[in-house]
């Protein structure tokens, strides 16, 4: 019998080639760290626990800290004087432990000092903001050293509402807690800016059922709810008032705004309303 033919050797395909696999590195660091924050709330606590004179103090060398931050931002020729805002950062806190009277002194001659130099220059800002037109860096100054009493003025409500009520102003310094801690922690690293804004509306919510269930005296009826919505709405608008603070450049995309301007920022509209609010009912 004759040998069959040999089959050639079909060379089988080698498999393919395994993608080598990246070098392992460290990922940045993009969570949120509220340690400052943190810091903040504890120290305010125990001040606000050490009496009037103690939470003013505090507040006092915070607002002037916030001030000096934000002035030193601005270019030279263009730096909004910091006479009137020093004046009411440091004097308005200590004032308002002493009463009302000189709380009242002391503001007047804040607003005094930062609207009598530039009287022309604010209200030359003041129609550019109403015709809706970018105002000059020096305008502007003079409209942000205004804006900068409020710094002291919100600081010197608190500790006066904590003379009227201890309950009053830990409720009001809880809630802004709450807002300025849901915002920072949602809205680090959002998709929108909006999310950090519902997500502090939503604590300011829980914290003010939570107290309209207790009802803390003289924190009864309607009053919990009426501090939520002061808050909230305090929140929304002390944001934009403190990047308007912090960047010299309207169209700037993200100001680089002082960590402890950002500590004020609720405070400045919501302390004076809630005084307000705690002179008319009397708490």
């Amino acid at each position: 019998m004759s040998a069959a033919p040999a089959v050639p050797a079909v060379p089988l395909p080698a498999p393919p080639a395994r993608p080598a696999r990246p070098a392992l590195r460290a990922l940045p660091r993009t969570a949120p760290r509220g340690r400052l924050g943190v810091l903040w709330l504890v120290v305010t606590g125990v001040a606000m626990a050490g009496g009037p004179w103690a939470l003013a103090a505090w507040l006092a060398l915070g607002s002037a800290v916030a001030v000096l931050a934000v002035t030193r931002s601005w270019p030279g020729r263009t730096r909004p004087a910091p006479a009137g805002a020093l004046v009411a950062a440091l004097g308005a806190p200590l004032a308002a432990a002493a009463g009302t009277p000189a709380f009242a002194a002391v503001v007047c001659a804040a607003l005094a000092l930062a609207v009598l130099p530039r009287r022309a220059r604010i209200g030359a800002a003041l129609r550019a903001a109403l015709r809706r037109r970018a105002a000059e860096p020096r305008e502007r100054a003079a409209v942000v050293g205004i804006e900068l009493v409020a710094a002291g003025l919100g600081a010197g409500a608190l500790v006066l509402t904590e003379r009227m009520s201890v309950t009053a102003a830990a409720a009001l310094l809880a809630l802004v807690c709450c807002y300025d801690a849901s915002r920072y922690l949602v809205g680090t690293g959002a998709p929108a800016a909006w999310e950090g804004e519902v997500a502090g509306i939503a604590a300011v919510g829980s914290a003010a059922l939570a107290l309209a269930v207790l009802q803390p005296s003289p924190l009864s009826g309607g009053y919990p709810w009426l501090l939520g919505a002061l808050v909230a709405f305090g929140g929304l608008a002390g944001r934009p008032m403190s990047n308007l603070l912090a960047a010299p450049d309207p169209d700037a995309p993200s100001p680089a705004v002082p960590g402890a301007l950002r500590r004020l920022d609720t405070l400045l509209v919501v302390a004076p309303a809630w005084l307000l609010v705690a002179a008319v009912a009397r708490f």
